[in-house]
């Protein structure tokens, strides 16, 4: 059996595709699974031994994309054979006509969006109290309830080396892919990383593009009021892959992040966590099946929130900025 799965585009949302994976790995034990997404979507699965074939969908860029998306369909049918099963966990027209171009035997998929004629299968979406389970509903035709999701699962579980700086390892992601929005203040986080280096821990940052402006303005913000440059702290922006971001968030002793697509990954590789929500939604993706002793939310709850904005509507960005450094760091301190 073939099955085919149009992953996520976000890399959050990705891993929080990993829980209704694991349900079909179990489900079809002998199934060729191949996996089409975004780059950073199938960075996710690049070490995961049930996946026969992992394809980065570049459709999308120029022009003609229904004849690409055709061109991609054809290609995967001739590279791996017919598929039994495909299923699409996004909700976009051109992910439901790559399963319908593969003339897959089962189509599965949310429907609208001109995408239900193009489904065996259409699923009616439905609210949902988390992503994780709004990705397992769609498992339904299959005879995959809910109830059969675990939490979350990812191939890079490593964690030699773990906690060999003089006392532990603190790492931070201060970007977020969303917009500014989700975004804690700068100054903030190089406080709470010059307080644990004062105290002896390594502090590594993480991050890409744009992200790596803010993790230079961050280690500025520390050497500056430290006086000197401290070799316990790390910059590794623009340095780590998805699978070498996932090894080195499962070396860390906390992870401190914004809502982001490293905070899930941390969540999946059962890392402590403390994990800063403002303008999205406070349960829909909050960290998935990581225990409340390994894992702080923090949320101030503003009447202005959730906004479900890309750049604070007024201004102010309070919901961000009333987290103080001195909470987050309790906090940390509380997961040490």
């Amino acid at each position: 059996m073939r099955i085919l799965i149009r992953l996520p585009n976000w890399l959050g949302d990705g891993v929080m595709f990993s829980a209704s994976f694991e349900a079909l790995k179990r489900e079809f034990s002998s199934a060729d699974f191949v996996l089409v997404g975004s780059r950073a979507t199938c960075g996710l699965f690049e070490e995961d031994k049930r996946v026969c074939g992992l394809i980065v969908d570049e459709s999308k860029k120029g022009f003609f994309r229904m004849l690409k998306t055709y061109q991609l369909a054809r290609s995967l049918v001739h590279r791996f054979g017919q598929f039994d099963i495909a299923i699409s966990f996004t909700n976009h027209f051109y992910s439901a006509f790559l399963l319908f171009c593969t003339r897959a035997k089962m189509r599965i998929g949310y429907e609208g969006f001109l995408r239900t004629f193009l489904l065996s299968h259409p699923i009616k979406k439905q609210s949902f109290s988390h992503q994780v389970l709004s990705y397992g509903h769609l498992l339904s035709p299959l005879g995959i309830g809910l109830e059969d999701l675990d939490g979350l699962s990812l191939s890079f579980e490593e964690r030699e080396g773990r906690s060999d700086a003089r006392i532990g390892r603190i790492g931070i992601a201060s970007g977020a892919a969303f917009g500014s929005s989700k975004m804690w203040p700068l100054e903030y986080f190089a406080s709470v990383g010059m307080h644990f280096l004062k105290l002896g821990y390594e502090v590594v940052l993480f991050g890409s593009g744009k992200e790596a402006s803010n993790n230079a303005k961050i280690v500025e913000l520390i050497e500056q009021n430290l006086g000197f440059k401290d070799e316990n702290l790390r910059d590794l922006s623009n340095q780590t892959d998805i699978p070498k971001l996932c090894k080195e968030i499962a070396k860390l002793d906390v992870f401190l992040s914004n809502d982001s697509g490293p905070m899930h990954i941390a969540a999946a590789l059962k890392t402590p966590l403390v994990a800063l929500f403002g303008p999205t939604h406070p349960t829909y993706c909050l960290p998935y099946g990581i225990r409340g002793d390994r894992a702080i939310i923090i949320n101030q709850f503003l009447s202005c929130s959730p906004c479900q904005k890309r750049i604070c509507p007024l201004g102010h960005h309070q919901c961000m900025r009333s987290i103080k450094p001195e909470i987050v760091i309790e906090s940390i301190k509380k997961l040490l």
